[in-house]
């Protein structure tokens, strides 16, 4: 209002009387953004009306769902981001969550001044109920309005998948065996329907019934009519994940992307590049993603923005080895290996199956969570507090 009013330039004093409290404003950073937003320095007197000191402010920023998604008869998390606004620490928080009702999870954080912290809460749901409502909530301090945040969370939906498996010749196993068995594992029977087929069945099957096609050991050339049945599969809101070493000489081009030679050197996930990727949770101190070899890959050399499309870095390597590009409203995800023993050790562990439903999550966008932040918290009953009360 005083940046708007006509008489601003003449003003060479302001006192601010509002009821924030006094140790907020002793950091001179504070002050400089001010000034910052006033466009000028005029003299600056903070008036607080609240003198008090100590006073405990525990806000719960943000809530979300887990990367893997949501199905029942499984362990689900909540990612609850936690700040303390306080200028005293904030020792064993209890962050509560409670599901139609219900209690359901707890974790205890501790949190310095200014810090913040995300935490997993978990819970199970079942397939007799397709909306829970649930609450999280951190116990009522001196603002009791970023106390609880309201999410209403869908149960999964059957994912139907169609594998589209190049022919082997004396392999022990199937090519997709370790990516569906990853699959079944994490939605269980009830919420998956998986086919795999071999190229000369795959024009047998309706492909508008399938939600992802998996593609293992495929060449994608642009005369072939297998590509252009993809490609159209791809018009509508679909997900096409590409499995393949480049070994038998084709290329991602007809995805606009380009790839380095067949490499037959292992290499590791880099441990300084997990975020944002399908590895992201091996960030966690308890996981080695070290542990992990790749023995035959390619990678991808033209990813606009590598930092954000690649969804895999190997160590010293500037390249992806994954990539996730857009077509329409459709996803692609290219892996420049395949999830099989000789290319990889990879092919089957519990890293395994949270890899994979990282992957199904991003290339399936549901809108299964529904959040309550912002304005629209002003709409939401505070215990204790009027709704006239902003």
């Amino acid at each position: 209002s005083l940046q708007n009013c006509d008489e601003a330039h003449k003003v060479n004093t302001v006192f601010f009387i509002s009821d924030f409290q006094k140790e907020h404003y002793a950091n001179q950073q504070e002050l400089n953004n001010f000034v910052q937003r006033l466009g000028k320095t005029p003299k600056l007197f903070f008036v607080p009306v609240d003198t008090r000191s100590d006073l405990r402010n525990i806000c719960i920023e943000s809530c979300s769902p887990s990367a893997e998604g949501f199905f029942p008869a499984r362990d689900n998390q909540l990612l609850v981001k936690i700040k303390n606004y306080s200028a005293i620490p904030a020792e064993s928080v209890p962050v509560t969550l409670s599901v139609n009702g219900e209690k359901k999870d707890r974790v205890l954080v501790d949190l310095a001044p200014g810090a913040e912290e995300t935490v997993k809460i978990s819970f199970q749901m079942s397939s007799n109920s397709s909306d829970y409502e649930c609450i999280v909530t951190v116990p009522p301090d001196c603002y009791r309005f970023d106390d609880s945040i309201r999410a209403v969370v869908s149960t999964g939906k059957k994912l139907n998948v169609l594998s589209l498996v190049k022919d082997k010749k004396n392999d022990d196993f199937d090519f997709d065996v370790y990516f569906r068995s990853a699959l079944f594992s994490f939605c269980g029977d009830n919420y998956l329907s998986y086919k795999s087929v071999p190229l000369l069945r795959f024009f047998e099957e309706p492909l508008d019934n399938y939600d992802i096609i998996a593609t293992f050991g495929l060449s994608y050339s642009k005369k072939d009519p297998i590509t252009d049945a993809l490609l159209n599969f791809l018009n509508g809101k679909k997900g096409l994940i590409a499995f393949n070493d480049l070994s038998q000489g084709f290329d991602w081009k007809i995805f606009e992307l380009n790839a380095d030679n067949v490499s037959v050197e292992i290499k590791h996930p880099d441990p300084d590049r997990l975020v944002g990727t399908y590895l992201g949770f091996m960030t966690d101190s308890e996981l080695d993603p070290l542990a992990i070899s790749f023995f035959k890959y390619s990678l991808i050399n033209n990813v606009s923005n590598a930092t954000k499309h690649g969804r895999l870095f190997l160590q010293q390597s500037k390249n992806p080895l994954m990539a996730m590009i857009s077509k329409g409203k459709s996803k692609i995800v290219c892996a420049g290996f395949m999830p099989y023993p000789g290319y990889t050790d990879f092919y089957f562990n519990p890293n395994f199956v949270q890899f994979n439903m990282r992957m199904i999550s991003e290339l399936m966008p549901k809108r299964i969570f529904f959040s309550f932040t912002g304005d629209e918290i002003k709409k939401l009953p505070g215990e204790g507090i009027s709704l006239d009360s902003d």
